[in-house]
């Protein structure tokens, strides 16, 4: 929280304000600091001159109090609310004209004629503001009033005395400390004006002798610049050529990396003074696949074509970079709010609702957004940057095509993902996994059908980890290959020697990842696990989720087909959670369909 407390902070911020709306910023925060105290001390004023010099009952002192306390607190939330200034302003004009209206019809019997000196503090306060929408508002009701107190004056008579004399006195205060305010504000203008003009004075005056210089030895200069033009043409296409290099995706033409952070330092110098700006990082969702499936000639045609896209939703003071890939960065710099910049994005995580035609062919994707802010979510480039990533990656767990801003938990998860992977890297080797077997029940036969082997990891240092917390870090890290073959081998093991001791006639069932089933010597690690344990293929059942099919249908079927040829059964797990369709399961060599619990529990009992 700034400090809007402190009124030399805010003097010396609208001092060094640039523009008419920012100084009208910490014009209306003085005002609201003034303000709300000034309502406080009113409303004890009040009762002090209500009840103990008028004698008055205090359920007749009270109603004015209740005003007076509202209105500082009102004036002391503006102190801290964040607005548009337009707004902001014309709502303290309204304020300003509830209090007038209050004071000029309340409290004249109590302070008498020195409400006008009061009004006229207050009017003089605010003509010394940029904009003037203040002093000549309440001037106006200031002039009503009057008018009003001329055509009856009987209605208004007031009786000068210590009452009187009193306000008047601490009017002359609050008088003498406001034009100090205003002094003082005035004169740390002056003083930035003064040095500001004796700077560009020095700079005229270095100027000119750089001149001076310059002409003198412009001759010589001359023939030896005649002789370098040539060299300096081909430096110069030398040099562009290694700056776009440098700087710029040859692809798109955008900014890369390194030109997107210095772009995003420059933007933080010129957001000193707390000013939000934005960082949007986008990522094609599911390019893998059209790398794989059309080829990296359409999948770089679709990338030049996805940032076309993009180019047409920015506004002139963004920058659009490509850091790689299939991910963009957007740099907004206007000053909006958070609700305005998702708007933005959201109409450009829509544009990508439309196809994109190449070669004839309508390739359909779209992307994810994550959005971190300045100064909200940090002062640093780099962070802010991560950040986004980390905004745009829980986007893609949400299911994709969506937007996320930065929330502090998901750092938090970072960390806590950090953390399982350090010890995931030899949870195996160090013996932590173990296998758990859940009956499976036929309900029509009225007994168990089969056996399937769940995961489990029981670390010393981070306790019982769920599968769901450490299964998707594993396959990222290509861990869950070798932890997969152990499940396997594991189950197939122990359901041998159950099968032997108790005469099971039924299967076991084990969980296959996608990152598993695409692995090329996955159905030969199958084949020899079966062959050291000894148990029959017909015995052993396999489960896929239908996430398989998306990175390769192509891949999935063949491999599965290899695997139906062994004897070995296939499950398809959590159906509906992807397609939700019967007519693709056609295509498909599996044997059992696992509903998810989602249409379950979505059936009504009759």
């Amino acid at each position: 929280m700034k400090s809007y407390f402190s009124m030399k902070y805010l003097l010396d911020a609208m001092n060094k304000a640039r523009g008419v709306k920012l100084t009208t910023f910490y014009e209306n925060k003085i005002a609201c600091l003034i303000t709300a105290p000034f309502m406080f001390i009113a409303s004890l004023l009040n009762i002090i001159i209500g009840y103990v010099f008028l004698d008055k009952p205090i359920l007749e002192v009270a109603p004015v109090n209740l005003v007076l306390l509202g209105l500082g607190i009102i004036f002391l939330v503006f102190l801290f609310v964040r607005m548009k200034v337009t707004v902001e302003t014309h709502l303290l004009t309204a304020l300003y004209v509830l209090w007038f209206v209050f004071m000029f019809t309340h409290l004249y019997q109590i302070l008498g004629p020195s409400i006008w000196t009061f009004a006229c503090l207050q009017i003089a306060f605010a003509m010394n503001r940029i904009k003037k929408v203040i002093g000549f508002t309440l001037s106006g009701v200031t002039l009503v009033f009057f008018v009003y107190f001329m055509v009856n004056p009987l209605e208004y008579e007031f009786q000068t005395g210590i009452l009187y004399y009193l306000p008047q006195m601490i009017a002359l205060v609050i008088m003498f400390f406001l034009l100090t305010i205003m002094h003082q504000s005035n004169t740390n203008r002056y003083y930035s004006l003064q040095n500001q003009f004796d700077m560009l004075v020095r700079q005229k005056r270095d100027i000119y002798k750089l001149y001076e210089e310059v002409t003198y030895k412009e001759e010589v200069l001359q023939e030896q610049n005649n002789q370098l033009l040539s060299y300096v043409e081909e430096i110069k296409k030398r040099d562009e050529k290694l700056y776009n290099l440098a700087f710029y995706d040859s692809l798109t033409g955008l900014p890369n990396r390194r030109m997107f952070m210095e772009k995003m330092n420059q933007c933080l110098d010129e957001h000193r003074d707390g000013s939000p700006f934005y960082i949007v990082y986008i990522d094609i969702d599911s390019f893998k696949r059209i790398n794989d499936t059309l080829g990296h000639q359409i999948g770089d045609d679709y990338i030049y074509n996805a940032a076309k896209r993009l180019r047409q939703h920015i506004q002139k003071d963004d920058v659009l970079g490509r850091l790689g890939g299939d991910e963009f960065a957007l740099l907004v710099k206007r000053p909006i709010s958070e609700i305005e910049v998702l708007v933005e994005v959201e109409n450009i995580r829509e544009s990508f609702s439309e196809p994109i035609t190449l070669n004839n062919k309508e390739i359909w994707s779209t992307a994810s957004f994550g959005i971190s802010v300045f100064p909200k979510d940090g002062d640093d480039a780099s962070v802010l940057l991560r950040y986004a990533d980390m905004s745009m990656y829980k986007a893609k767990e949400f299911g994709k095509n969506k937007v996320e801003f930065f929330q502090p938990y998901m750092q938090e998860e970072i960390e806590a993902k950090a953390r399982i992977e350090s010890h995931l890297v030899n949870a195996l080797e160090k013996k932590e996994f173990y296998l758990v077997f859940q009956p499976q029940y036929s309900i029509n036969k009225e007994k168990v059908r089969g056996l399937e082997a769940l995961l489990r990891w029981q670390s010393p240092e981070l306790g019982l980890i769920p599968p769901g917390r450490f299964i998707r870090i594993a396959e990222e890290n290509r861990l869950i290959i070798p932890i997969g073959e152990w499940v396997l081998r594991t189950a197939c093991e122990k359901f041998k020697i159950y099968q032997e001791k108790y005469h099971l006639d039924y299967h076991i069932s084990v969980n296959v990842s996608t990152v598993q089933l695409m692995d090329k010597n996955f159905v030969q690690t199958v084949r020899k696990v079966l062959e050291d344990t000894g148990l029959e293929p017909k015995f052993l059942e396999l489960e896929i989720t239908e996430s398989v099919f998306i990175e390769s249908m192509k891949n999935a079927v063949q491999a599965l087909l290899e695997l139906k040829k062994l004897g070995i059964k296939i499950a398809l797990d959590d159906f509906g959670t992807v397609y939700s369709s019967l007519s693709y399961l056609e295509t498909l060599p599996i044997d059992t369909l696992k509903i998810d619990q989602v249409f379950m529990n979505s059936l009504s009992l009759e």
